[in-house]
């Protein structure tokens, strides 16, 4: 299997991409990544998609590689769960970061206005979920593992008591 050419053209950086985002509220810290890769070590989306990798959306920024940032559907992909804020080292907080790159993306018309109302209410609801998920555990701990199966159980059943005619 041949390997995909993946040369980046000078030409195309555009190295104040670094400076405009970090100059803006939640990117700050971009600018502090030594690329240890623990964000994407401690990635859920990561696990689940080989592709998307925290660090590497974080290299490509650093590079100024502004269009193909701004054009990626991986910064779509960040589920703000911000186990990588949580973990990194110099306190990226790559979560945030990503927020103002959605942000940025449509203001320089990257991506329609819908996607970033759409994917501030993914964000809302999943962090709603995950805190009732977390809630529900806490105040009644499972005698086994927490593991995937019983996260989505969970989750289940949390939304039928939302919306208990279930759309029916």
């Amino acid at each position: 299997m041949e390997k995909e050419d993946k040369t980046i053209s000078l030409t195309s950086l555009e190295p104040r991409f670094k400076f405009d985002l970090a100059g803006r509220a939640g990117a700050e810290g971009l600018m502090h990544c030594f690329s240890c890769g623990t964000c994407t070590a401690s990635c859920p989306v990561s696990e689940i998609d080989p592709e998307y990798a925290p660090s590497k959306l974080i290299r490509m920024i650093l590079w100024g590689m502004k269009d193909a940032v701004l054009s990626s559907n991986l910064i779509w992909m960040c589920a703000m769960c911000y186990n990588c804020s949580f973990n990194c080292p110099q306190d990226v907080r790559f979560a945030d970061a990503m927020r103002v790159v959605r942000e940025v993306a449509v203001e320089e018309s990257f991506a329609p206005p819908e996607r970033l109302a759409m994917m501030t209410e993914i964000d809302r609801f999943s962090q709603m979920l995950r805190h009732l998920i977390l809630d529900r555990l806490l105040k009644n701990p499972p005698e086994g593992p927490v593991d995937e199966t019983l996260l989505v159980q969970t989750a289940r059943d949390i939304l039928s008591e939302m919306n208990p005619g279930g759309g029916e």
